[in-house]
């Protein structure tokens, strides 16, 4: 009785998500996959199951696999079982928006393809080979598709036909992601497909919650800071629950921009200062634009976009575009694209949120955060992601100031000025606690 009332308490608790469903009518299972937020959960009684329609009467024996289909393309919306009900034409194959290219993946670009070049888990090891377990996930969440549930967190056990678990991770997908999709479980002895279900949505209420990174990397804090003779011109903050926060004032850059400007992270840092203004130096200490995703966006310096225009496999019908309503629609290093970009030549810019995607620490702890025009014709500023034992990043309203007379124009729907505080004692702050971290660095 217990064990029921537990089960159904789950099934409430987590009733507002997206919810694949299963019936002892349609399949012979009873159940649910559940996602709320970046947390899953699932609970599978396979006790009334017909085996005759399982690809094996052995299929429960090492357990279960299970993934994310890119589609549910059939007339109704009943859970199916068998390796033909959830074959290609009904729920394709892995949904694979960051190109980890598994072997099922769906993703046209992956190498498997005969248009396609992406090698598997890229981001990982060169060797093509795909990489994604529950270690290997752990250090690096773009080796794993985002769909393989079962490579990221291990095979699903059957216990006396019973399977049940609850998951989560810094990286997972939201509810809002999985409409039109389906969840295909496959016998882990032979991966063939065993039984399927839609996704139903029945809110998309995804609400964020305080969930940190697990990341190599034990600081949950990072920021860059910009510098300009002693004055500083800008700053972002990143913490381990995806919150950021920061902005720029381009009054004090020497450079402006009459296309806007654009803010992205660079992979490397070859300097023992801290900051730099200005085109031929940040080229020279920054690299390139940072792209562990594949999306080739302008400047990437991912092997796959290596052409013109940083076509995707040197297709000539890819171009990056980055939607921040889908967010795997972004790479992780375009933080102007996903937080909202700067307004033309003279500007104040602040911005706070939360992104859930954000990278792990570790990956980009050392490297570059970049200010550049938006017609990418120069860098206009380049400062090291590093953690700032001394910066208090109690500075909890980015608050920026024009210590000018100029009229300055407004930035972008997401910018905030108020008379709180000024830039200056902002950056007096801010200058303070980077002289005192340089000092220890010499």
């Amino acid at each position: 009785m217990f064990f029921s009332l537990f089960f159904f308490w789950a099934f409430l608790k987590l009733s507002y998500s997206a919810i694949a469903t299963f019936s002892i009518a349609n399949s012979g299972i009873e159940g649910w996959v559940s996602v709320n937020d970046r947390n899953i959960g699932i609970y599978l009684n396979l006790t009334s199951v017909n085996y005759s329609l399982l690809p094996s009467t052995t299929c429960f024996q090492d357990g279960l696999h299970f993934h994310i289909h890119e589609k549910w393309n059939a007339s109704n919306d009943d859970d199916r079982i068998g390796a033909s009900s959830c074959g290609d034409i009904v729920t394709g194959g892995h949904w694979d928006p960051y190109l980890a290219c598994g072997p099922k993946s769906s993703n046209m670009y992956c190498k498997t393809y005969t248009t396609g070049c992406v090698t598997s888990s890229s981001t990982f090891d060169s060797n093509d080979y795909y990489a994604c377990n529950t270690t290997t996930y752990g250090i690096d969440p773009y080796v794993c598709e985002v769909a393989d549930w079962s490579g990221k967190y291990g095979t699903l056990q059957v216990v006396l036909n019973t399977s049940s678990a609850n998951m989560s991770s810094f990286w997972e997908v939201k509810s809002s992601d999985l409409s039109g999709k389906a969840i295909v479980f496959h016998c882990a002895n032979t991966d063939k497909r065993a039984f399927c279900a839609p996704f139903q949505m029945t809110t998309n209420n995804d609400a964020s919650n305080a969930m940190n990174q697990t990341d190599t990397l034990s600081e949950d804090y990072l920021a860059a800071v910009f510098l300009n003779q002693d004055v500083v011109a800008g700053y972002f903050s990143f913490w381990a629950d995806g919150s950021y926060e920061g902005g720029f004032n381009t009054y004090n850059l020497d450079q402006t921009c009459s296309a806007g400007y654009v803010y992205r992270i660079y992979d490397s840092w070859n300097s023992n200062k801290l900051s730099y203004v200005g085109n031929s130096t940040c080229k020279t200490v920054a690299g390139s634009v940072w792209d562990p995703t594949v999306t080739c966006l302008h400047g990437s310096d991912s092997e796959f976009c290596a052409y013109s225009n940083y076509a995707l496999c040197n297709s000539a019908s890819y171009s990056y575009s980055c939607n921040s309503t889908y967010r795997y629609s972004c790479s992780p290093s375009d933080l102007s694209g996903k937080y909202g970009a700067v307004g033309s030549n003279y500007n104040v810019f602040s911005i706070s949120g939360r992104d859930d995607l954000f990278p792990p620490f570790s990956y980009i702890n050392g490297k570059s955060l970049v200010l550049e025009c938006a017609d990418y014709s120069q860098i206009v500023a380049c400062a090291k992601i590093t953690v700032y034992p001394y910066l208090s990043i109690n500075i909890t309203q980015s608050v920026f100031n024009a210590e000018t007379t100029t009229a300055s124009t407004t930035a972008s729907t997401t910018q905030s000025k108020t008379s709180s505080a000024s830039f200056c004692q902002l950056s007096s702050t801010i200058f303070g606690a980077v002289l005192l971290l340089s000092l220890m660095w010499m």
